[in-house]
């Protein structure tokens, strides 16, 4: 009886303490090249928006499913709806999206945990049906193609990424894919900023590695720089060229040079190839991007790649924040930043913006006198919002925080309740 009792005890510890890994197994599938990670807890993110409470939005998510799908997907919809185990994936885990744009691996993927494998494969053959596609290739590593993307899993993970029939061997990626599980190669899982991200535990999290915010700074001054430089062009007059007349004997293939010993024949100068033109326009470039690299570099004082940049995003009632965090992820990059830091003014003497959205309510008065459609917009914002604010906290972390006027539920139930109100009209 003992045993009984306490089965119902030991099933909730299992469930608390999975929820708890901060880096989970299936991260080793993401290659170290990753340069971008994205972390999503949808089971957080469901609790949060309130869409399992809301009566409205699910029979209009039911009446979309019946009227959308037919055969076994409409059963296993509708099934997955009641209850999301049904669909096989372990969402006490979060799902993992990223992007390796120098990694001799996948480029692309989605990363989670499968809580009942025979489950996660009645969906995808319902799929597969409903679609005209063959069913599930079952395995060691069971594999699917549907739509242009593989979709590979065990009992323990499931990998989503992209996949061309025309050159690629679905089979032969499923097995590369599950080789990295069971061995001891480097991955994302091994970088220390990455790790750091999990621990945080939010909503969402973003990783990015230094030298993927090095690119993303970079294209945003060549940006600026092409976009100055094509407005001038466009401010610049084209000067007329007078045609001249073309003598019809004149032929264009060769010219014939005939001297008294013997007859040279020049042929037209080839233009150079578009591919050629590419190699020298990226080479040019290549050397204006090292430049800005470095000023960037000096600027900061340390290297791109010795940093990682994490965002975060988190939300309870009556509030939504998120931290951007610049950690390092090599130890040459840590005094560094303690500098940068105490230049910000650390924690104490750090900066703080803070924009009230109560003003509007003034504005928008104002403006219902002139009959403009702006007012109503302001009006929303004003009920909804209470207060943005932009804070250095310290550590090299900058917060974004917005407040609601709503203090009884979080800004994302509000967002679902003022969708559902909508959902009449349709």
């Amino acid at each position: 009886m003992k045993k009984v009792f306490y089965l119902p005890l030991l099933v909730a510890v299992l469930v608390l303490s999975s929820c708890c890994k901060t880096v989970p197994s299936f991260t080793k599938l993401i290659p170290e090249e990753a340069d971008i990670v994205l972390r999503l807890d949808v089971r957080q993110m469901s609790k949060k928006s309130g869409f399992t409470k809301n009566d409205k939005m699910k029979d209009k998510a039911r009446e979309f499913i019946k009227n959308e799908f037919s055969g076994k997907l409409k059963e296993k919809m509708l099934a997955i709806l009641d209850d999301p185990a049904e669909a096989g994936l372990d969402l006490r885990d979060p799902v993992f999206v990223y992007n390796a744009t120098e990694s001799k691996a996948e480029s692309f993927g989605v990363v989670g945990a499968v809580w009942k494998a025979n489950r996660f494969t009645e969906l995808l053959n319902a799929i597969a049906q409903e679609w005209g596609e063959e069913k599930v290739h079952t395995g060691d590593v069971n594999y699917i193609t549907l739509q242009g993307m593989l979709i590979c899993y065990t009992d323990d993970w499931f990998f989503i990424t992209s996949f061309n029939e025309d050159w690629q061997d679905a089979k032969a990626m499923a097995r590369d894919i599950a080789k990295r599980y069971d061995s001891d190669k480097k991955s994302i899982a091994d970088n220390p900023g990455f790790r750091k991200m999990c621990e945080k535990k939010g909503l969402v999290q973003l990783f990015m590695k230094g030298e993927a915010v090095g690119e993303l700074a970079k294209a945003l001054i060549g940006f600026g720089q092409s976009y100055e430089y094509t407005d001038d062009w466009q401010n610049v007059e084209e000067e007329e060229v007078a045609e001249e007349p073309v003598d019809p004997s004149f032929e264009t293939d060769s010219i014939i040079w005939e001297t008294d010993t013997t007859t040279v024949a020049i042929e037209d100068e080839v233009p150079p190839s578009e591919s050629d033109m590419e190699s020298d326009m990226e080479s040019d470039f290549m050397s204006d991007d090292d430049e800005i690299q470095k000023s960037i570099e000096r600027l900061l004082g340390f290297r791109m790649k010795d940093v990682a940049l994490i965002f975060d995003f988190s939300m309870g009632l009556g509030n939504a924040a998120l931290t951007a965090q610049l950690t390092p992820v090599a130890d040459a990059a840590k005094a560094q930043l303690k500098e940068l830091d105490a230049n910000l003014g650390g924690k104490q003497e750090g900066f703080c913006f803070r924009l009230n959205f109560g003003m509007l309510k003034q504005l928008a008065r104002h403006l219902d006198q002139i009959e403009t459609s702006e007012s109503v917009i302001m009006q929303m914002a004003a009920k909804f919002v209470k207060y943005v604010e932009l804070k250095y906290e310290g550590n090299c972390t900058m917060a974004l925080t917005l407040k609601t006027v709503n203090q009884d539920k979080t800004p994302l139930q509000s967002l679902i309740d003022t969708v559902s109100s909508y959902l009449d009209l349709l």
